[in-house]
């Protein structure tokens, strides 16, 4: 019966306070999407400068989630700066305990990601560009989802 080992399993993983981070890349613009679960404001700049030397404060009373990008140059390895540019998105959740309320936090953030990407790269929201928007958006998802699960 499936629905007999999944139960226990949802509830395992609901017990476990996750503190992670990771990155995936889209599957339509190969862009790198940096996720952090259940860091604090102050732990998640500290992170950003040390990975990705930024250190614009990072603001998150009061939400549950965070989406914002962050345009970065690639820096050679005798510290001279270079001219390639590269964008990392992020998502920030508070945490991620397989809720209904913690899923529709992440989608929302995924939702304002793709947004993002879509302004990154000239391509309007449209009719038109529904059905791409809708694919990444379920791509970004699993990916996600996958990350997590393997980490509990």
């Amino acid at each position: 019966m499936v629905g007999a080992g999944w139960r226990p399993a949802i509830r395992n993983y609901m017990k476990k306070k996750l503190k992670t981070n990771f990155k995936i890349w889209d599957t339509i613009f190969a862009n790198r999407i940096h996720c952090y679960i259940g860091y604090s404001g102050d732990e998640l700049s500290k992170l950003l400068e040390r990975q990705y030397k930024y250190n614009e404060p990072v603001s998150i009373n009061g939400f549950g989630g965070l989406s914002f990008d962050m345009e970065r140059i690639e820096v050679s390895a005798d510290e001279k700066i270079g001219d390639t540019v590269y964008i990392v998105f992020v998502i920030w959740l508070r945490r991620y305990n397989w809720t209904i309320d913690d899923m529709a936090t992440l989608i929302h953030e995924i939702s304002h990601t793709i947004d993002k990407m879509f302004d990154y790269n000239n391509i309007p929201l449209s009719k038109d560009t529904g059905e791409f928007r809708a694919v990444l958006a379920g791509n970004i998802y699993g990916k996600i989802a996958q990350k997590i699960r393997n980490l509990l």
